[in-house]
């Protein structure tokens, strides 16, 4: 990640799977959530059940963080007006002619 962001989307189902391991596993869990989440860091030191969680949870948050770049290179495309006005159709007809020409 480029830049630290502000926020990160968490999800209710994270709680749920977090909410039932030992407290000390849940700061260990959650923090490592929100650090990936903001700052796209890891620590080595989890503890294995901290660590299979961060692992389950890191790939939306990727995902996540993805859609939201794309989202500000769209951003920085409408700026820009969008897309151009259709050309108008031609007067005459073009130099296709309706059926094949017989040789």
């Amino acid at each position: 990640m480029s830049e630290p962001r502000n926020g990160f989307v968490f999800y209710q189902s994270w709680w749920t799977a977090i909410v039932n391991l030992p407290r000390d596993i849940q700061g260990e869990v959650l923090t490592a959530i929100i650090e990936y989440g903001l700052y796209g860091e890891t620590t080595d030191n989890l503890k294995p059940i901290a660590r299979t969680v961060l692992e389950l949870v890191k790939p939306q948050i990727d995902a996540n963080n993805t859609k939201y770049e794309n989202g500000k290179k769209g951003a920085e495309y409408g700026k820009l007006g969008g897309r151009p006005n259709k050309s108008e159709t031609p007067a005459k007809p073009q130099e296709n002619p309706r059926e094949t020409p017989k040789e």
